[in-house]
Protein backbone atom coordinates (compact mmCIF):
# COMPACT_ATOMS: atom_id res chain seq x y z
CA UNK A 1 0.00 0.00 0.00
CA UNK A 2 1.39 3.39 -1.00
CA UNK A 3 2.15 5.61 1.95
CA UNK A 4 0.29 8.93 1.82
CA UNK A 5 1.61 11.79 3.93
CA UNK A 6 -1.08 13.35 6.15
CA UNK A 7 -1.96 16.79 4.93
CA UNK A 8 -3.94 18.08 7.95
CA UNK A 9 -6.51 19.29 5.43
CA UNK A 10 -9.72 17.77 4.20
CA UNK A 11 -12.55 18.56 1.86
CA UNK A 12 -14.37 20.65 4.47
CA UNK A 13 -11.61 22.23 6.56
CA UNK A 14 -12.92 20.80 9.85
CA UNK A 15 -11.11 19.09 12.71
CA UNK A 16 -12.00 17.34 15.98
CA UNK A 17 -14.86 15.73 14.09
CA UNK A 18 -16.29 12.23 13.74
CA UNK A 19 -15.67 10.16 10.62
CA UNK A 20 -18.14 7.35 9.84
CA UNK A 21 -16.95 4.90 7.19
CA UNK A 22 -19.67 3.16 5.15
CA UNK A 23 -23.37 3.92 5.09
CA UNK A 24 -25.88 1.38 6.36
CA UNK A 25 -29.42 1.35 7.70
CA UNK A 26 -28.10 1.78 11.25
CA UNK A 27 -26.14 4.94 10.39
CA UNK A 28 -29.32 7.02 10.64
CA UNK A 29 -29.89 5.96 14.27
CA UNK A 30 -26.19 6.42 15.00
CA UNK A 31 -26.27 10.02 13.80
CA UNK A 32 -29.43 10.75 15.80
CA UNK A 33 -27.69 9.47 18.94
CA UNK A 34 -24.53 11.48 18.25
CA UNK A 35 -26.57 14.65 17.59
CA UNK A 36 -29.32 14.14 20.18
CA UNK A 37 -30.62 17.47 21.64
CA UNK A 38 -29.40 16.37 25.09
CA UNK A 39 -25.77 16.55 23.88
CA UNK A 40 -24.30 19.96 24.67
CA UNK A 41 -21.46 19.80 22.13
CA UNK A 42 -22.25 18.36 18.73
CA UNK A 43 -19.26 17.29 16.69
CA UNK A 44 -19.30 17.60 12.89
CA UNK A 45 -19.72 14.24 11.14
CA UNK A 46 -18.16 13.22 7.83
CA UNK A 47 -19.56 10.10 6.16
CA UNK A 48 -17.34 8.14 3.79
CA UNK A 49 -19.30 6.05 1.30
CA UNK A 50 -19.02 4.75 -2.23
CA UNK A 51 -22.77 5.20 -2.68
CA UNK A 52 -23.85 8.66 -1.48
CA UNK A 53 -27.08 8.26 -3.43
CA UNK A 54 -28.20 5.78 -0.74
CA UNK A 55 -28.18 8.50 1.91
CA UNK A 56 -31.69 9.99 2.24
CA UNK A 57 -32.29 13.73 2.02
CA UNK A 58 -32.53 14.93 5.62
CA UNK A 59 -32.63 18.69 5.03
CA UNK A 60 -35.51 19.11 7.50
CA UNK A 61 -33.97 16.88 10.18
CA UNK A 62 -32.03 18.91 12.77
CA UNK A 63 -29.91 15.86 13.62
CA UNK A 64 -28.30 16.06 10.20
CA UNK A 65 -26.98 19.59 10.57
CA UNK A 66 -23.21 19.47 10.23
CA UNK A 67 -23.23 16.23 8.23
CA UNK A 68 -20.80 16.09 5.29
CA UNK A 69 -20.20 13.37 2.72
CA UNK A 70 -17.03 12.16 1.03
CA UNK A 71 -17.56 9.84 -1.92
CA UNK A 72 -14.97 7.09 -2.10
CA UNK A 73 -13.70 3.76 -0.81
CA UNK A 74 -12.78 3.81 2.88
CA UNK A 75 -9.84 1.44 2.26
CA UNK A 76 -8.08 4.13 0.19
CA UNK A 77 -5.82 6.50 2.11
CA UNK A 78 -6.58 9.36 -0.28
CA UNK A 79 -10.29 9.05 0.55
CA UNK A 80 -9.61 8.93 4.28
CA UNK A 81 -7.47 12.05 4.07
CA UNK A 82 -10.27 13.85 2.24
CA UNK A 83 -12.45 12.96 5.24
CA UNK A 84 -9.79 14.30 7.61
CA UNK A 85 -9.00 11.18 9.65
CA UNK A 86 -5.67 12.83 10.53
CA UNK A 87 -7.51 15.58 12.45
CA UNK A 88 -10.57 13.59 13.57
CA UNK A 89 -11.72 13.02 17.13
CA UNK A 90 -12.99 9.50 16.40
CA UNK A 91 -13.32 7.22 13.40
CA UNK A 92 -16.20 4.72 13.32
CA UNK A 93 -15.85 1.93 10.76
CA UNK A 94 -19.21 0.29 10.10
CA UNK A 95 -19.47 -3.08 8.40
CA UNK A 96 -20.27 -2.76 4.70
CA UNK A 97 -23.11 -5.26 4.74
CA UNK A 98 -23.45 -5.15 0.95
CA UNK A 99 -20.30 -7.29 0.86
CA UNK A 100 -21.84 -10.11 2.89
CA UNK A 101 -19.23 -12.31 4.59
CA UNK A 102 -16.45 -10.17 3.08
CA UNK A 103 -17.56 -7.12 5.07
CA UNK A 104 -15.04 -7.73 7.86
CA UNK A 105 -12.21 -7.93 5.32
CA UNK A 106 -13.01 -4.40 4.18
CA UNK A 107 -13.17 -3.23 7.80
CA UNK A 108 -9.69 -4.66 8.45
CA UNK A 109 -8.32 -3.03 5.29
CA UNK A 110 -9.85 0.29 6.34
CA UNK A 111 -8.27 -0.02 9.79
CA UNK A 112 -4.84 -0.70 8.24
CA UNK A 113 -5.23 2.34 5.95
CA UNK A 114 -6.07 4.50 8.98
CA UNK A 115 -3.04 3.09 10.82
CA UNK A 116 -0.76 4.23 7.99
CA UNK A 117 -2.10 7.78 8.25
CA UNK A 118 -2.63 8.33 11.98
CA UNK A 119 -2.20 5.32 14.31
CA UNK A 120 -3.20 7.25 17.45
CA UNK A 121 -6.71 8.34 16.41
CA UNK A 122 -9.49 6.61 18.33
CA UNK A 123 -11.00 3.95 16.05
CA UNK A 124 -14.18 1.98 16.73
CA UNK A 125 -14.84 -0.92 14.36
CA UNK A 126 -17.99 -2.96 13.82
CA UNK A 127 -17.24 -6.64 13.23
CA UNK A 128 -19.90 -9.07 12.03
CA UNK A 129 -18.25 -12.43 12.73
CA UNK A 130 -16.60 -13.20 16.06
CA UNK A 131 -14.15 -15.49 14.26
CA UNK A 132 -12.64 -12.40 12.61
CA UNK A 133 -12.02 -10.48 15.83
CA UNK A 134 -8.46 -11.90 16.36
CA UNK A 135 -7.32 -10.41 13.04
CA UNK A 136 -7.80 -6.92 14.46
CA UNK A 137 -4.90 -7.53 16.83
CA UNK A 138 -2.70 -6.63 13.86
CA UNK A 139 -4.24 -3.14 13.74
CA UNK A 140 -4.40 -0.20 16.15
CA UNK A 141 -8.20 -0.33 16.47
CA UNK A 142 -9.17 0.80 19.97
CA UNK A 143 -12.65 -0.71 20.30
CA UNK A 144 -14.27 -3.64 18.51
CA UNK A 145 -18.04 -3.95 18.53
CA UNK A 146 -19.08 -7.46 17.57
CA UNK A 147 -22.85 -7.85 17.86
CA UNK A 148 -22.52 -11.62 17.64
CA UNK A 149 -20.49 -11.66 20.87
CA UNK A 150 -22.50 -8.93 22.59
CA UNK A 151 -25.80 -10.69 21.89
CA UNK A 152 -24.56 -13.98 23.30
CA UNK A 153 -23.17 -12.35 26.45
CA UNK A 154 -26.22 -10.17 27.03
CA UNK A 155 -28.51 -13.18 26.70
CA UNK A 156 -26.41 -15.08 29.23
CA UNK A 157 -26.32 -12.16 31.68
CA UNK A 158 -30.07 -11.61 31.30
CA UNK A 159 -30.56 -15.24 32.26
CA UNK A 160 -28.24 -15.02 35.27
CA UNK A 161 -29.45 -11.55 36.32
CA UNK A 162 -33.03 -10.99 35.12
CA UNK A 163 -33.65 -7.40 34.08
CA UNK A 164 -30.02 -6.51 33.36
CA UNK A 165 -30.87 -5.83 29.70
CA UNK A 166 -32.97 -2.83 30.81
CA UNK A 167 -29.89 -1.35 32.50
CA UNK A 168 -27.87 -1.61 29.31
CA UNK A 169 -30.75 -0.18 27.30
CA UNK A 170 -30.92 2.85 29.60
CA UNK A 171 -27.16 3.45 29.48
CA UNK A 172 -26.99 3.07 25.71
CA UNK A 173 -29.88 5.44 24.96
CA UNK A 174 -28.90 9.08 24.57
CA UNK A 175 -31.66 11.35 25.94
CA UNK A 176 -32.30 13.79 28.78
CA UNK A 177 -34.40 11.17 30.62
CA UNK A 178 -31.83 8.36 30.70
CA UNK A 179 -28.43 7.88 32.25
CA UNK A 180 -25.37 7.95 30.06
CA UNK A 181 -21.71 7.13 30.63
CA UNK A 182 -19.48 10.19 30.39
CA UNK A 183 -15.70 10.33 30.12
CA UNK A 184 -14.39 13.29 32.10
CA UNK A 185 -11.04 14.87 32.89
CA UNK A 186 -9.72 14.65 36.43
CA UNK A 187 -10.93 17.65 38.51
CA UNK A 188 -7.99 19.99 39.06
CA UNK A 189 -7.94 19.63 42.85
CA UNK A 190 -7.75 15.82 42.63
CA UNK A 191 -4.73 15.53 40.33
CA UNK A 192 -2.06 13.81 42.45
CA UNK A 193 -4.64 12.32 44.82
CA UNK A 194 -5.90 8.75 44.85
CA UNK A 195 -8.87 7.30 43.02
CA UNK A 196 -10.31 6.38 46.43
CA UNK A 197 -10.21 10.01 47.61
CA UNK A 198 -12.18 11.13 44.55
CA UNK A 199 -14.56 8.18 44.92
CA UNK A 200 -15.30 9.03 48.55
CA UNK A 201 -16.13 12.66 47.74
CA UNK A 202 -18.50 11.72 44.92
CA UNK A 203 -20.22 9.07 47.06
CA UNK A 204 -20.74 11.55 49.91
CA UNK A 205 -22.02 14.44 47.80
CA UNK A 206 -25.80 14.24 48.10
CA UNK A 207 -26.86 16.97 45.67
CA UNK A 208 -25.48 15.37 42.47
CA UNK A 209 -26.90 12.45 40.46
CA UNK A 210 -23.63 10.82 39.53
CA UNK A 211 -21.83 7.51 40.03
CA UNK A 212 -18.09 7.02 39.56
CA UNK A 213 -17.45 3.67 37.86
CA UNK A 214 -13.83 3.63 36.71
CA UNK A 215 -10.81 5.30 35.17
CA UNK A 216 -8.60 5.19 32.12
CA UNK A 217 -4.98 6.11 31.54
CA UNK A 218 -2.43 5.68 28.75
CA UNK A 219 0.08 2.84 28.81
CA UNK A 220 2.50 1.40 26.29
CA UNK A 221 1.04 -1.29 24.04
CA UNK A 222 3.15 -4.42 24.37
CA UNK A 223 3.39 -7.70 22.48
CA UNK A 224 2.75 -11.14 23.92
CA UNK A 225 6.43 -11.25 24.91
CA UNK A 226 6.20 -7.95 26.77
CA UNK A 227 8.07 -5.88 24.18
CA UNK A 228 6.73 -2.39 23.30
CA UNK A 229 4.91 -2.26 19.95
CA UNK A 230 6.14 0.40 17.54
CA UNK A 231 4.10 2.23 14.90
CA UNK A 232 5.17 2.85 11.32
CA UNK A 233 7.23 5.84 12.45
CA UNK A 234 9.17 3.82 15.00
CA UNK A 235 7.40 5.35 18.00
CA UNK A 236 5.94 3.31 20.84
CA UNK A 237 2.20 2.89 20.45
CA UNK A 238 0.24 4.13 23.44
CA UNK A 239 -3.14 2.67 24.31
CA UNK A 240 -5.81 3.31 26.88
CA UNK A 241 -5.98 1.07 29.93
CA UNK A 242 -9.53 0.97 31.26
CA UNK A 243 -10.28 -0.14 34.82
CA UNK A 244 -13.86 -0.53 36.01
CA UNK A 245 -14.41 -0.36 39.76
CA UNK A 246 -10.74 -0.56 40.88
CA UNK A 247 -10.24 -3.08 43.67
CA UNK A 248 -9.16 -2.54 47.24
CA UNK A 249 -5.34 -2.83 47.36
CA UNK A 250 -4.03 -6.34 47.96
CA UNK A 251 -0.50 -6.37 49.40
CA UNK A 252 -0.02 -9.90 48.09
CA UNK A 253 -0.56 -8.85 44.50
CA UNK A 254 1.24 -6.38 42.28
CA UNK A 255 -1.79 -4.32 41.27
CA UNK A 256 -1.07 -1.25 39.17
CA UNK A 257 -4.62 0.05 39.20
CA UNK A 258 -6.13 -0.31 42.68
CA UNK A 259 -8.20 2.30 44.52
CA UNK A 260 -4.91 3.78 45.70
CA UNK A 261 -3.87 4.63 42.13
CA UNK A 262 -2.57 8.21 41.95
CA UNK A 263 -4.59 10.23 39.46
CA UNK A 264 -2.59 11.97 36.70
CA UNK A 265 -3.50 15.04 34.67
CA UNK A 266 -3.93 13.08 31.42
CA UNK A 267 -6.15 10.42 33.04
CA UNK A 268 -9.90 10.23 32.56
CA UNK A 269 -12.70 8.97 34.78
CA UNK A 270 -15.97 7.32 33.79
CA UNK A 271 -19.17 8.47 35.46
CA UNK A 272 -22.85 7.62 35.07
CA UNK A 273 -25.08 10.69 35.03
CA UNK A 274 -28.20 12.16 33.41
CA UNK A 275 -26.16 14.95 31.83
CA UNK A 276 -22.50 15.86 31.43
CA UNK A 277 -21.24 17.10 34.80
CA UNK A 278 -18.90 20.02 35.40
CA UNK A 279 -16.70 18.32 37.95
CA UNK A 280 -14.52 21.34 38.72
CA UNK A 281 -17.65 23.23 39.82
CA UNK A 282 -19.49 20.57 41.80
CA UNK A 283 -16.56 18.92 43.60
Amino acid sequence: MKKVKPSNTNDFGVNNHIVICNWSDKTDLLIKQLHDPSIEERFPIIIVTEHPEEIPDFDEDDSYRGIMIVKGNSTHEETLLRAGVDTAKTVIVLADRSLGESADTKTIMTAIAIDHIVPDVHVVAEVLLSSNVPYFSYTFVNEIICLELLTERLLAQSCLTPGVSFIFKDLLTQSSDTNEIYVESIPDKYIGKTYQELRSVICNTEDIDMILIGLSTFTERVSSTGEPILNYSGKVVMEKALVINPKIPDNKKDEKFSREYILQKEDKIFVISYSRPNLNEIL
